[in-house]
């Protein structure tokens, strides 16, 4: 008996072990993503707290805006008139009361409810108590060692019955031996069991507070955070700027609220975008990219005839590229239309990809060494730049997000506007406009020269779009 009982010790404290282990590490490693939370969460703070705040006191106001609308709405409506029941209405309580309702002239009385008489004392405990005590007491001890053996059993089985541990106090009962250690040993055995609940308990509660913390939308932005990092972007960074452009959008569509309120009428926001006319490195098919080089005469010709078809619009705002080729393409326009004097933003972050290493190069030449395959790729791809250049995804990463901030908001508020930019420039922006996916934008060509015209109405939706 003493065997098996020192066997099963051996196996609950090596499993007990595993447990506290397996525990420690859990601990430890909840403890780190706690950390990384509490950092993350204070440098999201810094960075993101002010524009959060921002963009909450806007939504706010829109909600109040809203507010207001639906009281001014329904302010002049008159409560329903006055009815009553009809003479042979039976409410539906009544029906089912009806229904169910016995032959009885009253319903029988609730049956009465006793008090739960209190617990009695456990018989059987008290008598596994009372045997062990004559067993091990204290004072039939054979000399000092015995008696104080026997007190550190008592207070141990003393702690069991206190915890109404019935099973403990059996097998002290039926396990009496010539073993003097092996009532401890079974005292052990319930202790570490006790321990190993205990550890599961606290193994699952760490396990549920990990996955807590790792799909947390905060932990989320911090994996995000160390991918950007790793790629040597500052992710904090692009998400205030991402942010910024919905409060402009917010901001803007909380303005025309407040003017639809006051009574006017806002009208849907006009853009036209013209790729530049044709340069003489279009004419010698070169790559070009940030190269300044001029327009051709037929680049001018170009501008002119896009002029022509623009006499019948009024603009409001222009926006175009650093690059020669493009301004002048926006100066032949502005000439032909006769609103030289309209106001004109100047931004590289509307100017061509940078070609990197193929700048200046020979396109069908670039394709005899490379590939057509290669070169197309570097061409027409989203994500796949040229040696040292920019992808259309690295054009857009700067395109859009001042479209979103300086170009957008006008057309919010109703203005017409004219882009005058570059092939890939443009391409960025009318992939986002009209939603056109990854894959399907290596089809997209914008030639020299061409207008497209775009209806965007108060909340930023495309209404209508095609070219002029």
């Amino acid at each position: 008996m003493s065997q098996v009982i020192r066997a099963e010790v051996e196996w609950l404290e090596t499993s007990v072990a595993r447990q506290q282990a397996a525990a420690d590490a859990l601990e430890a490693e909840v403890n780190q993503l706690q950390r990384e939370m509490t950092d993350f969460i204070d440098r999201y703070d810094r960075a993101i707290g002010p524009i959060r705040a921002m963009i909450d006191a806007v939504k706010a106001a829109i909600a109040d805006v809203e507010r207001q609308r639906f009281e001014a709405q329904f302010a002049d409506a008159r409560p329903l008139e006055s009815w009553t029941l009809p003479d042979a209405y039976e409410p539906v309580e009544e029906q089912y009361r009806r229904a169910w309702k016995t032959d009885q002239a009253d319903d029988p009385p609730p049956a009465a409810i006793d008090a739960p008489n209190p617990v009695e004392p456990d018989r059987e405990l008290k008598q596994l108590y009372r045997l062990l005590a004559r067993r091990y007491h204290p004072d039939f001890g054979a000399d000092t060692a015995d008696r104080d053996r026997r007190t550190r059993l008592m207070a141990l089985i003393n702690q069991a019955y206190e915890a109404h541990d019935r099973d403990t106090l059996h097998m002290l009962v039926v396990s009496a031996g010539d073993d003097p250690d092996a009532p401890f040993m079974i005292l052990r055995i319930q202790e570490l069991r006790q321990r190993a609940l205990d550890l599961a308990a606290q193994i699952a509660g760490l396990k549920a507070e990990r996955t807590r913390l790792i799909t947390h939308n905060l932990m989320i932005l911090r994996m995000d955070e160390k991918l950007a990092r790793f790629q040597g972007r500052d992710f904090l960074y692009e998400l205030a700027d991402e942010m910024e452009g919905d409060y402009v959008e917010l901001r803007a569509r909380l303005d025309r609220m407040r003017g639809m309120n006051g009574g006017g009428d806002m009208s849907n926001g006009t853009l036209v975008m013209v790729r530049h006319g044709q340069s003489q490195w279009n004419l010698e098919n070169r790559f070009t990219g940030w190269v300044d080089i001029p327009l051709t005469d037929e680049g001018e010709a170009e501008a002119r005839r896009a002029g022509e078809l623009l006499k019948d619009y009024h603009f409001d705002r222009a926006f175009t590229s650093a690059l020669s080729r493009a301004q002048e393409t926006l100066r032949i326009i502005l000439e032909t239309t006769g609103q030289t004097d309209l106001p004109v933003m100047r931004d590289a972050a509307l100017n061509e990809r940078h070609y990197g290493d193929l700048q200046g190069l020979n396109k069908d030449e670039t394709a005899a060494k490379f590939g057509e395959e290669q070169v197309h790729l570097w061409r027409r791809s989203y994500d796949v730049p040229p040696p040292n250049g920019e992808s259309l995804k690295d054009t857009r990463a700067r395109a859009l997000p001042y479209f979103e901030e300086h170009i957008l908001p006008l057309l919010l508020d109703g203005k017409t506007v004219l882009v005058v930019a570059h092939g890939n420039s443009l391409r960025a922006l009318v992939m986002a406009l009209d939603e056109i996916a990854e894959a399907d934008i290596p089809d997209l060509n914008i030639p020299t020269g061409v207008l497209m015209r775009y209806v965007i109405d108060g909340d930023g939706g495309v209404v209508e779009h095609g070219y002029l």
